[in-house]
């Protein structure tokens, strides 16, 4: 993604952590996870890499999952 006036901080965060080895973001539903859930379709569609988004049911499953994968 280029950087420059335009671009937005979600898309600039989602490539920050693909760069540093962040495969994953595990999120429970909520209105928090939308600017995550564009930043990851425009990363996608432009060829870029991005970490996946893994939505779960519940605050524990994402937390046991997370710290499971780490």
């Amino acid at each position: 993604m280029a950087q420059g006036a335009g671009s937005e901080v979600s898309d600039l965060l989602m490539t920050a952590l693909a760069r540093h080895g962040v495969a994953n973001l595990w999120f429970t539903s909520g209105s928090e996870l939308a600017f995550f859930q564009e930043a990851h379709a425009k990363g996608r569609a432009l060829g870029t890499p991005v970490p996946q988004i893994r939505t779960v049911p519940h605050e524990h499953v994402g937390l046991a999952a997370a710290a499971g994968e780490t």
